[in-house]
């Protein structure tokens, strides 16, 4: 029997741990609560759009209309998304909406607290993981839209968290079957998802006796089957995936493929660079020299063959493969989180046998915190900031943080207008007609008309002709934005004035900012 007494205060050790962890979690859950309360769209990005004409399709509180179905079956994007969106009431509130997310971006938090308490096994230093991601501008400004990212982010960090617990628990296959279904269910999130399919598929091969791996493997492709099996779908839109695979098939040598993933290596470097808002020399060291952590951390996490290595290893293949990476922060957001707990849990090794050792995870974390405290400071100024009441609500859309107040107020003033005249459409066109536009999904969620994708720019006057001909739409809803494809503003204005009127025009303080017009007959 031992006899020996318990050190002073051990006692009190554990449940002030779990005190400070319980506190960090609540406060930083009623942040991001208040920070993305609002029932405003925010911004004009296609994707959130496409969720939520599926959501309204496919939700079980109201009838879907004939514009919701049309852009539902024409969407591009899996289905898991609007399916928890149409099962939470987020198809019929953008506040639930908006919530919704965030409660799955609270709940990646809580999925990357355990995750490191798995690689390090410190409640204090996995809750500074915890703070770090959360506090990266990256994070807090993604919140505020309703996108895939935080939904993947959570499948994914659960999935990791659950094969960890199996590995410690004699190889729990209940819990494992757990971890296979929501590693299946990533790629009806994000077609991204893909490489955790594949991470999975290997971490079973390698770790797992044969008998238990068909079943594992029906576990995780049960997702995509049933999808395939009730698909809504028309099967005209595209997919990432295809578009990965026509990419491919224009590479006619390995040396095509080496300089498509070379050139995308330089553009992730820096996505990594900006997601952390390293913009000062140190701020430039510190995270170069975090990058190098996590992939070393990384390495070894691969070598010991555990899932969320292979998971981190398959997907940064599988971006550097990426057709194109116009939104590169996006497309490494979701694997910052683990490539951050890598970072320290390599350092954990190298010093967790020496007496500062848990001083040196600990100045990690804090410089990590420091460098993202000026952004953090900045987008608190700008949040509290005066703006005009009918405005204010603004406080909660990504425009308002930019780099200049009067740019950013001006591009508030632009979001607005630019709602309220696609509102407008509703009056202006026939419930039977449709409207062009460089931006489909949003007018067709405003202006509650079926909205296609206006003739591209690089076609010929003649191949426009055609094109407009063929889908038979009546309006052009003018835009005055420009993209890869639309490079000139206010476009296709200039092609169509000739056989066209105007139905009306939206100015502001002698700014214009959009135009309906229709085909003359």
């Amino acid at each position: 029997m031992n006899h020996n007494p318990a050190p002073v205060g051990s006692n009190y050790v554990q449940p002030v741990g779990n005190g400070i962890v319980f506190l960090v979690l609540t406060v930083i859950s009623i942040i991001y609560v208040q920070w993305t309360w609002t029932d405003l769209l925010g911004q004009f990005g296609g994707d959130n759009a496409w969720y939520l004409h599926m959501a309204k399709y496919l939700s079980p509180f109201t009838s879907p209309s004939d514009t919701t179905k049309y852009f539902a079956q024409h969407s591009p994007y899996p289905p898991l998304i609007p399916i928890i969106l149409a099962l939470t009431g987020g198809a019929e509130s953008l506040l639930v909406a908006h919530l919704t997310t965030t409660l799955f971006l609270l709940g990646s938090f809580l999925m990357l607290y355990i995750f490191a308490i798995q690689l390090i096994g410190s409640r204090l230093i996995a809750i500074g993981i915890v703070l770090v991601f959360a506090t990266l501008a990256m994070t807090y400004m993604h919140a505020l839209e309703i996108l895939s990212e935080n939904y993947y982010l959570f499948f994914c960090l659960l999935s990791i968290v659950l094969a960890g617990y199996s590995e410690k628990n004699k190889k729990n296959i209940g819990v494992l079957m757990a971890a296979s279904l929501l590693a299946g269910s990533s790629f009806l999130i994000r077609s991204a998802g893909l490489s955790m399919i594949a991470a999975f598929t290997v971490y079973i091969w390698i770790n797992y006796p044969r008998e238990w791996r068909i079943k594992l493997y029906m576990i995780m492709l049960s997702p995509y089957i049933l999808s395939k099996v009730f698909d809504f779908k028309s099967g005209e839109s595209f997919s990432y995936i295809s578009m990965m695979s026509g990419k491919l098939s224009l590479f006619h040598s390995l040396n095509d493929v080496v300089s498509h993933m070379g050139a995308h290596i330089g553009r992730f470097i820096n996505a990594w660079f900006n997601i952390f808002s390293a913009t000062t020399n140190v701020g430039v060291i510190v995270v170069g020299i975090l990058g190098i952590l996590s992939l070393i951390g990384l390495a070894n996490r691969v070598r010991k063959k555990h899932l969320d290595g292979l998971y981190l290893f398959f997907y940064i293949l599988l971006l550097l493969l990426w057709p194109f990476s116009p939104e590169a922060e996006r497309y490494l957001y979701p694997v910052t989180a683990l490539m951050l707990g890598h970072a320290v849990y390599i350092v954990h090794l190298w010093v967790k046998n020496i007496r500062i050792g848990g001083l040196a995870k600990g100045a990690l974390i804090a410089v990590l915190l420091i460098n993202n405290m000026p952004a953090l400071a900045f987008t608190y100024d700008r949040y509290t900031s005066a703006l005009p009441e009918d405005f204010s609500e603004y406080r909660h859309a990504a425009i308002w943080y930019g780099n200049k107040r009067q740019v950013d107020y001006r591009g508030v003033i632009m979001i607005q207008t630019l709602t309220e005249a696609m509102k407008a459409i509703k009056q202006a066109v026939p419930e039977d007609q449709c409207v062009y536009s460089i931006k489909p999904s949003i007018v067709g969620m405003y202006s509650g008309r079926v909205s296609i994708q206006t003739p591209l720019e690089k076609l010929s006057d003649q191949e426009f002709l055609h094109d407009v001909s063929e889908k038979g739409c009546q309006y052009f809803f003018i835009l005055p934005f420009s993209s890869i494809s639309y490079r000139a503003p206010f476009y296709p204005v200039n092609r169509i004035k000739g056989f066209s009127e105007q139905i009306f025009s939206v100015n502001r303080d002698e700014v214009s900012y959009a135009a309906l017009y229709k085909l003359k007959n």
